[in-house]
This record gives structure tokens, sequence and C-alpha cells, in this order.
């Protein structure tokens, strides 16, 4: 019996645990030679909650933002700590697409579970194209809509995970609005929805898989992992 309810209990701290989400906040366009203010927060997403960074999970406020410029090339970018957020900034060099990603894994377990929370949100300057898609060789959860989103146009949002589209994940969609919804991918791993508002949205995808294995001295036996995406819907 106490080993059903100890079970149990693991099972519940890392549902709650994984119901919160780390984000990107940016301006989803910019300008070449002007600075791009970036702020990254952790919390309930939908109801506008961002945690104070002594209650982020674990280590999570010792998290790396890194930038992806559009010939490829990776920085690494200085982060500041305030009240309840991240903060950071960069200054494109020339037009393109700009990617910011935040890969991080937790080092204190949910139960048995290894936490790793993952971000990015991409930033246009100029006539950019739209971010690329993963590569195949990672074995991280990545979310991503495909092309531009108008009001009113149905929009696709693809999620990888290890670089193969996957099927029957959870995917959370959030609204300017404060609306949500909760959809699940198909077999090429996509949801598709209508968006009513114009704004910034957030699709989140969650996985959680059976894997044993070892991280800062802590065995686990289950990877949960989160991705979210922001993105801004035009008129």
């Amino acid at each position: 019996m106490r080993k059903t309810i100890l079970t149990l209990l693991m099972a519940l701290s890392a549902v709650i645990v994984s119901a919160h989400s780390l984000w990107i906040e940016t301006s989803a366009t910019g300008k070449a030679g002007q600075a791009q203010a970036v702020n990254l927060f952790y919390g309930e997403y939908g109801q506008n909650e961002k945690d104070e960074l002594s209650k982020w999970f674990a280590n999570l406020p010792d998290l790396t933002l890194w930038l992806t410029a559009p010939d490829g090339k990776k920085e690494k970018l200085v982060l500041t700590k305030t009240a309840n957020s991240l903060q950071s900034s960069f200054t494109p060099e020339r037009e393109g697409a700009y990617t910011l990603t935040v890969s991080h894994k937790g080092n204190t377990l949910s139960g048995t579970y290894l936490l790793e929370f993952l971000a990015s949100a991409s930033v246009r300057v100029g006539k950019a194209g739209l971010a690329a898609e993963p590569a195949a060789n990672t074995s991280e959860l990545k979310v991503l809509p495909l092309g531009d989103a108008t009001v009113n146009k149905p929009v696709t949002v693809k999620v990888w995970l290890k670089g193969a589209a996957k099927a029957d994940l959870t995917v959370l969609l959030f609204s300017p609005a404060k609306w949500s919804q909760e959809l699940k991918t198909d077999a090429e791993g996509n949801v598709t929805f209508t968006p009513l508002w114009p704004g910034q949205y957030l699709v989140e995808a969650t996985s959680s898989s059976p894997e044993a294995g070892e991280f800062n001295g802590n065995k686990y036996t289950g990877l949960w992992q989160g991705a979210t995406y922001r993105f801004e819907v035009g008129r």
C-alpha cells in the first residue's frame, strides 16, 4: 500500500510541475542595427501567471539562451535575472530569420522523471523566410507553425520528436484573448486551427516516455519534455 501511495504521489508531482511552461517573449519582427529585447518567463501562460524566479523549477534559472543567425552562426546570449524573468537582448546585423532557443534539463527529478524544458521564438528582420525545420539528428521535441499566420485562415502547427513528425501528442494553444484549446497531432505530426484574433499566440507540445538513464547523479526511469513556441498572427 505504501509503495502504491508513493508511486501515485510521484506521478502527481510530475503532473503538477509539467503544468508549468517556459516561454520566450520578443517582438516577431526586428530591424538591422537595432537592439531586440528578449524575456523568458516560467509559469501558467494561459492564466498570465509569471512565477518569481525563486519559484522556478530546480536550476531552471541557470538555463542558456542561444541565438542562431541567418547564416547558421550560434551565439550564447547574456542573461540578467529580475524578480520574475530572465532578460536579454541582441542586435541583428543584417536581414534574415533569427531563432532564439532554450534546451534545459532540470537537475532535480519530478518523481522518477527527468524534465526537459524547451522554448523557441523567431524574429524576422526585413524580408525573411520562415524558421528552418529541426535537424533529423536532434533528440529534442520541437513545435513550429508552418507558413505565415493570419486571422480567419487555417494555421498548421507541426511537432517533431527526434527529427521525425510525431503523432498523437498533446498540443496546447493559447490566444491573445486568453482563449485556449487542446489538440492532438495527426499521423503527420500536425494540428490545425483557425485564429480568430490577431496578436501573439503560444503553442506548447508535451511528450512523456519511459526512458532509463542518469543525469547529474540522479537516476530516472522516464523523460518528460515540454516545448513552447510563441508566434504572431497578422490581420
